[in-house]
């Protein structure tokens, strides 16, 4: 991927490479929930919303307390049409905002 590392790939909003990036590191370590939940908004940023859904749920499954999967699942979830599947995630979140963790799409 050359001179970027992967969080310089997704700032500049190069979402194919991060793809590439997160799916090489899923490779080599496939327990690590924020790889699936960085690759899950790299496809909905590129509007591969069943992937998108996918990585967040495993994201999630990895790690229960990762917020920013549930924003991510629940956003992939809207896009697909399942309106009551996304508010159940973003209930999760909200949840978890009052508590004083924010996520950050």
């Amino acid at each position: 991927m050359g001179a970027l590392d992967k969080s310089q790939t997704a700032q500049a909003k190069d979402y194919e490479n991060a793809i590439k990036f997160y799916s090489q590191a899923i490779e080599l370590n496939p327990n690590n929930a924020i790889y699936y939940g960085n690759r899950s908004l790299a496809y909905l940023r590129t509007e591969c919303y069943g992937y998108a859904l996918g990585d967040a749920t495993r994201a999630i499954e990895l790690d229960k307390k990762y917020i920013k999967g549930y924003y991510r699942r629940a956003a992939s979830n809207m896009a697909l049409g399942k309106f009551r599947a996304a508010l159940r995630d973003y209930e999760t979140v909200s949840r978890a905002s009052g508590m004083g963790q924010l996520p950050v799409p």
